[in-house]
């Protein structure tokens, strides 16, 4: 009794998992039309596990909209993890440059730091570690990155 009850319950459990796979074309909605958890959802899912440098500009649209620093801090990691240069650098330096929280100015910068390592390091990404020395040093762990990015880049 006891290990078909036990089998039927991890049959459930696996359909309900399977069940729970939302599709891609649903998180691109969502960064645009979503709560802001399902954009975080959809950053999360399309920067840290898909990595889907197709969905960059929606990512980047996403980032330069909100006013949720949460959402903010998801779509810069986003851009980070999927490190594709240029416009991804663009966006994260603009959003620096008109952001005052500390995280999502940190969370930028990381990003910054990851595509620079993988792509050289731009001139959005210099302007955008000049601007946060001058405009954020304050907060030590933002002082810390940009020393950090300095220091790579011997700058």
């Amino acid at each position: 009794m006891f290990s078909r009850l036990f089998f039927y319950t991890c049959i459930f459990l696996i359909s309900l998992s399977l069940l729970a796979e939302v599709p891609i074309e649903v998180h691109v909605k969502n960064l645009s039309a979503g709560t802001d958890s399902d954009k975080i959802a959809a950053c999360n899912f399309l920067g840290k596990e898909k990595q889907e440098k197709k969905y960059i500009s929606e990512i980047q649209e996403t980032l330069k909209a909100t006013d949720n620093s949460r959402v903010a801090v998801t779509c810069a990691n986003a851009l980070g993890y999927i490190q594709e240069k240029g416009s991804s650098t663009t966006a994260l330096k603009n959003k620096i440059m008109s952001e005052s929280n500390s995280d999502v100015v940190y969370a930028c910068l990381v990003s910054i730091l990851n595509i620079a390592i993988k792509n050289g390091y731009e001139a959005d990404a210099k302007s955008a570690v000049q601007y946060s020395d001058i405009n954020h040093r304050g907060d030590e762990f933002v002082a810390d990155v940009i020393d950090k990015i300095k220091k790579k880049f011997k700058e």
